[in-house]
């Protein structure tokens, strides 16, 4: 493998100057790998394009917070580039390994079977590698399914659209349940739409950033974590207390689609009592994402799984 040398950067340089000066000494490194950065000035030019998008401020570039920056490395950092094989747009994150599971569920979704014994499919940005470099910090490189895109950038203006969307992130929390992995950060930001017609002619959506996420053991039957950092917070989630994190997530995601049926007025008959339940103040009381999903198929008998 090509080796990697940190550049020798100046503690006190601007941020900005920072992102910019550690991605360039990462070049050598994609490319042995077979991928090329885009420009630093491509990317600025596309945030600036976006500046009225639903998107958190370090989208791109390093972690604002002094104690996510791990020097010499942006940990959090997300960059453009594409595969020099076939020209596929892809994106770079810098992962800090020492922390949190998000390089072992990317590795571990990369290699899964894409469908449950149940029949529900795999609903995550496809993950094309994963590039260790350090013994605690690697690069997730997956397909570019919009950087500056999310469904809030285009959300669902018919109630089949609805009911679609809901189907299929249902279905993907279905997918990630069944594999044992709890998102905790379900928000419309989160979930991307698929980028082409030309390569998925039916839109679909998947979920993106495991960086909140847990990954449990098969055999463990008790299952419970700590945290409260999540765009929509369940009633139960706190850094002191243990909760469920599968039953958050359909709290996280029974809110969110609340938030989009509202916002669209989708109040078709028995969808606010099942996002109710959804959001049930008891977590044992909240329904699986399974049981969800059939509900809401059930609403739209013409769906077929994708």
């Amino acid at each position: 493998m090509t080796p990697f040398s940190p550049p020798n950067i100046p503690l006190d340089i601007n941020p900005a100057h920072y992102s910019i000066s550690v991605w360039e000494s990462l070049r050598p490194l994609l490319r042995f790998h077979g991928y090329r950065l885009i420009t630093r000035r491509d990317t600025a030019q596309a945030l600036a394009e976006s500046v009225n998008r639903h998107l958190p401020e370090k989208w791109v570039g390093p972690a604002q917070d002094d104690d996510d920056l791990h020097w010499p490395f942006p940990a959090g950092a997300i960059f453009q580039g594409f595969r020099l094989s076939d020209s596929k747009d892809v994106v770079f994150k810098i992962i800090d390994t020492s922390k949190g599971d998000e390089v072992r569920i990317l590795s571990h979704l990369k290699e899964c079977d894409p469908m449950t014994s149940q029949g529900f499919h795999k609903k995550v940005v496809p993950i094309l590698e994963i590039i260790e470099l350090t013994a605690t910090l690697s690069i997730a490189v997956t397909e570019e399914w919009g950087i500056f895109y999310c469904y809030y950038d285009d959300p669902a203006d018919t109630w089949e659209e609805f009911a679609e969307f809901g189907c299929q992130v249902l279905e993907g929390l279905a997918f990630l349940h069944a594999h044992r992995i709890a998102h905790l950060d379900i928000s419309g930001g989160n979930i991307l739409p698929s980028p082409s017609r030309d390569l998925y002619p039916q839109r679909l959506y998947s979920f993106i950033d495991f960086g909140q996420s847990s990954m449990f053991a098969p055999s463990l039957e008790s299952c419970l974590v700590k945290g409260d950092v999540a765009t929509h917070k369940a009633p139960e989630m706190s850094k002191i207390e243990e909760y469920d994190p599968f039953k958050a997530d359909v709290w996280q995601i029974g809110h969110f689609l609340s938030l989009a049926a509202k916002e669209n007025s989708f109040e078709t008959e028995g969808l606010p009592s099942l996002l109710s339940r959804m959001k049930h103040p008891i977590p044992t009381e909240r329904p699986t994402p399974e049981e969800a999903f059939v509900e809401l198929k059930s609403k739209v008998p013409s769906r077929t799984q994708l």
